[in-house]
């Protein structure tokens, strides 16, 4: 027997690690990646912010958004998830077998009444620091404070907003004010949607890094590749420029090149001529459509494109149209 039919996968082992890394690609997808997150929410929160009759209209915003949740006792104040990862694993029979392992996300929410917490912040700091000890992963900590506009007319708004923060800047942590217990629902249902969707975005920023850029790279169709030492592509980078615009095709991006072979020319001439004058010299280009066509019955470039260049060239108004 020879080493390569030593070193063969069974029929069984390789069609199971097909399927396992098919399966891992599913789970990125925007669509599919939701089913796989379960949201844990404190049974604590709705006695914290006297909401207990409502848990029926966060039932409902849950269901409508397809996320599975369910209540939590070890973590009475929190919100929390865990992502659904696919594992392959060897199990006593010496085969492999498809199992799911449950890992705890960074992302975490702790909701705190706001009387509370204008009248013990450091019973909130002492449960902050605790959670950032006791949690598998370093925390991306959400404090939800909710009914703060209750508490405006007892404590000045100068002294809300200082406090709100220094909890910010000091325990590197972000706030959201919740007015209402649709506020509170909405966010945890939009925070599930995003914790959700996390390895994707992550996958898809990857693409984008400095050493796999598509765009850097010249990967992309539409991409012009400038050579550094001679500047080459700069002609052809300057052609797609002007038929990226209105009107513009490439005879007539040709036709302009050939009186203004790079865009500073174009931008000397229209400084050292008026307005009139730059859209009269421009509209009056010659197109030239085939090599045995001649200027004389070639058509114009016309003022309608001569003034949309003048727009683009001249104006300062960032929102101004072509």
């Amino acid at each position: 027997m020879t080493s390569k039919a030593k070193t063969k996968k069974p029929p069984d082992q390789a069609k199971l690690e097909r399927k396992h890394i098919l399966e891992q690609q599913k789970r990125l997808k925007p669509v599919e990646c939701l089913k796989y997150i379960k949201c844990f929410i404190g049974t604590n929160i709705f006695s914290e912010i006297d909401e207990s009759g409502n848990q029926f209209l966060l039932h409902n915003k849950l269901a409508e958004a397809k996320v599975r949740y369910e209540y939590c006792d070890l973590y009475e104040n929190l919100v929390f998830w865990e992502r659904s990862d696919q594992q392959t694993l060897f199990n006593k029979e010496n085969t492999l077998d498809m199992t799911e392992k449950f890992t705890k996300e960074s992302n975490v929410i702790l909701i705190m009444n706001a009387l509370n917490f204008t009248s013990a912040p450091q019973f909130l700091t002492s449960q902050i620091k605790k959670l950032k000890t006791i949690w598998p992963v370093a925390p991306l900590i959400t404090v939800g404070i909710y009914g703060m506009e209750s508490l405006t007319s007892k404590t000045p708004p100068e002294e809300l907003e200082t406090r709100l923060t220094e909890l910010q800047i000091f325990e590197k942590i972000n706030v959201r004010l919740l007015h209402t217990f649709v506020d509170f629902a909405d966010m945890v249902v939009n925070f599930s949607k995003a914790v959700s969707e996390i390895p994707f975005k992550k996958q898809e920023a990857a693409k984008f890094s400095t050493l796999s850029c598509g765009f850097l790279m010249n990967d992309n169709k539409d991409c012009v590749r400038v050579e550094e030492e001679n500047n080459a592509g700069m002609s052809r980078l300057w052609q797609q420029h002007l038929t990226r615009l209105p009107l513009v095709t490439l005879d007539v991006a040709e036709a302009i090149m050939h009186e203004f072979s790079c865009p500073k020319k174009l931008l000397d001439f229209k400084e050292n001529s008026t307005e009139t004058e730059f859209v009269n010299f421009i509209a009056d280009i010659r197109i030239k459509r085939s090599l045995y066509a001649t200027f004389e019955n070639a058509r114009r470039v016309g003022p309608e494109l001569a003034k949309k260049l003048l727009t683009l060239f001249g104006t300062i108004n960032p929102n101004e149209f072509l």
